[in-house]
């Protein structure tokens, strides 16, 4: 396979799922000797971005706070992306300044985008579906991060565009490395604290009340620790006063060392009303954290084990499993020696190489 010069696109480097994916990609492919950039709608110097440049792969912005609505995004796209191989855009709206660069620019290399939910709102109007399936068209390739997020594109553009299946996969060195306390972490817990324990965006789709209304249903020596940020945060606050949670529920915000922060966890939860994959529940499995996630394509295919999943937001139900694995520990211990092995499966190395594969394929057959 010849050296192929590579851009990534994507919208500003904030923590989450498809961001990190893109960067492990990113990595994964500078690492195996090709050219790599990513390129990003604004200058959002998060610890993703300063992650890409301490592994030497070239970030740059192309705005420093214009809006990811723009259009003119599309214009100065075009002008860069023709001294490129591969060109390959993630997430809603740099697909579409993705399209509009190539129609400007007459880009002859391969354009790809890889879609990384199984759900968007645009799906709910005719006249998005309609800007979709035109944006789509561009494309030389459609890449689903799991099976049902394939088929949900596949009926998305009507069979029209070939949509590909590479699962995601976890940087497991990464994701290994590094070393949380708990008494560091969270000083004033209890010693005989039983934690539970969130990662992800504050967002609808994830669901924390779900994990909150389960907490409300277990012993007061359960904790709920939740990472991350978003627009569902002040809801849950709200929700942990009313539940009488405060005492036992701790919000750490976002984390750059959210995959170490799970040493202080007994057990982790997904509570997702959907997922495309489940990226937070693979960096859990890998450092041998119990999963216990809600019982929805693409997440359940990652955790697997029916013991694992619940129905979608039965709170009961989440709590029942969680005392289970409280209150019998070489069962716990079964279940984290299960979802570590399981982890090892979606080694990112062999998702960078079917990433690569499919370029070449794509670039032949062009």
């Amino acid at each position: 396979m010849r050296v192929m010069k590579i851009l990534h696109v994507i919208n500003p480097l904030l923590p989450g799922g498809a961001e990190r994916m893109a960067v492990d990609l990113a990595v994964g492919m500078k690492q195996t000797g090709h050219s790599v950039t990513v390129l990003t709608l604004q200058e959002t110097r998060t610890f993703l971005w300063e992650e890409l440049e301490s592994q030497g792969v070239e970030v740059k912005a192309l705005s420093h706070a214009m809006s990811n609505y723009s259009p003119l995004h599309a214009w100065r796209l075009s002008r860069l992306m023709n001294g490129y191989d591969v060109v390959h855009v993630h997430l809603f709206p740099a697909q579409y300044w993705g399209a509009m660069a190539k129609w400007i620019s007459g880009f002859r290399g391969l354009l790809v985008t890889t879609e990384h939910s199984t759900f968007n709102v645009r799906c709910k109007y005719r006249l998005t579906t309609w800007l979709d399936r035109l944006m789509y068209k561009a494309y030389d390739a459609i890449i689903g991060v799991s099976e049902p997020t394939t088929t949900f594109m596949q009926q998305r553009v009507e069979g029209k565009i070939p949509v590909y299946t590479i699962e995601n996969g976890v940087n497991l060195q990464r994701v290994t490395q590094g070393r949380c306390l708990r008494n560091e972490l969270l000083p004033d817990l209890p010693e005989k604290a039983f934690v539970v324990m969130q990662v992800g965006r504050f967002r609808p789709e994830k669901n924390q009340e779900c994990t909150l209304r389960a907490l409300a249903q277990l012993p007061p020596e359960v904790h709920g620790v939740f990472i991350g940020e978003g627009p569902c945060m002040d809801h849950c606050r709200q929700l942990v006063q009313e539940l009488g949670l405060t005492q036992r529920v701790h919000f750490l915000g976002y984390r750059a060392d959210a995959a170490a922060c799970l040493d202080a966890a007994d057990v982790a939860v997904l509570p997702s009303l959907w997922e495309s994959f489940g990226l937070s529940a693979l960096e859990a499995m890998a450092r041998g954290v119990p999963v216990l996630a809600s019982d929805v394509e693409g997440l359940s295919q990652v955790v697997s084990h029916p013991d694992l999943l619940f129905e979608t937001n039965n709170a009961t139900e989440l709590a029942k499993k969680i005392v289970t694995l409280r209150n019998h520990f070489e069962y716990q211990k079964t279940m984290s020696e299960y979802c570590r092995n399981r982890a090892y499966i979606f080694d990112i190395n062999q998702t960078v190489e079917k990433h690569l594969a499919l370029y070449e394929q794509l670039r032949k057959s062009k």
